[in-house]
């Protein structure tokens, strides 16, 4: 994340992850990840990104991702 933007980013980041979360569990799983990146026009244009996450969240996780994992996987990528 950008320091000098970071209240933005973050709030960014916060709006994103509650728009994939569908069901308000305040955890993501692929099914909520994937079906954002089909239904949502604005989310088409960070597919590449969403799709590395998805690979990350292959390799380190077996549950539905909370807020802090999906930044934690945002970042990595």
């Amino acid at each position: 994340m950008n320091l000098f933007n970071m209240k933005s980013t973050t709030s960014a980041m916060r709006t994103l992850f509650q728009k994939l979360d569908t069901d308000g569990s305040g955890k993501l799983d692929r099914k909520e990840l994937l079906d954002g990146l089909h239904n949502d026009s604005e989310l088409h244009l960070q597919a590449p990104k969403i799709a590395e996450i998805l690979i990350g969240w292959s390799k380190n996780h077996t549950g539905p991702l909370s807020y802090e994992e999906f930044l934690k996987e945002y970042e990595n990528v």
